[in-house]
């Protein structure tokens, strides 16, 4: 591809996807690469990229969609806290395990 047409891309590419950060390009283009969105021929042309371009944006929304979806695959046993255990939490467990000591 000419230089003059990767230049008229990648400012196609900025004007309708101005959000995608620098690694996420690196991916796609990686992608694309590996031949994740289909097979090319010869020199790969903007139709080309534009189009696998879109592939990877509905991946990208799907991946982002089950990023924020809470996983309830896996129950939470404990509530994870910032502040840490409570003092008496840590006397429990500090028993319960001179307990479990004792009992081996």
């Amino acid at each position: 591809m000419p230089v003059s047409r990767q230049k008229e891309l990648s400012a196609l590419i900025l004007t309708e996807y101005p959000f995608l950060k620098a690694s996420e390009i690196l991916l796609f283009f990686h992608r694309l690469k590996c031949g994740r969105y289909g097979r090319f021929y010869g020199s790969v042309d903007a139709l080309t990229i534009t189009t696998s371009l879109l592939q990877f944006m509905d991946e990208r929304r799907k991946e982002s969609v089950r990023y924020r979806q809470p996983d309830t695959a896996a129950p939470a046993t404990t509530t994870p806290s910032s502040s840490g255990i409570t003092y008496e939490e840590y006397l429990r467990l500090k028993e319960q395990k001179q307990q479990h000591h004792e009992h081996e």
